[in-house]
Order: C-alpha cells, then sequence, then structure tokens
C-alpha cells in the first residue's frame, strides 16, 4: 500500500497511517486503507 503524504515529518504520517488502518468499512468489514478509500493525504495547520 502506497500512500502519498504531504506532511512534514514522517513521524507524524506513520501515526496517522496507523490510526486510519484501525478505521473500517461497516459493511466491508476491512480497513479503508486497504480498501484503497484513501490514496494521498495532506495535513495543514495541524489537520488532516
Amino acid at each position: 500500500m502506497d500512500i502519498q503524504c504531504d506532511i512534514s515529518s514522517n513521524d507524524n504520517a506513520s501515526v496517522i497511517l496507523d490510526c486510519l488502518d484501525k478505521v473500517s468499512d461497516p459493511e466491508l468489514d476491512e480497513s479503508v486503507l486497504e480498501l484503497g478509500f484513501i490514496r494521498n493525504l495532506r495535513v495543514s495547520d495541524g489537520r488532516a
């Protein structure tokens, strides 16, 4: 899984991606990351 992250620190990207990996689609019961629902991520002013 290769998600483009526009974040100043790779450490922050890892934390955010770890959290998103725990979010499951309620109908498919799989991670939204594994399902490919998130393709890129940008953090601006501390918000993703």
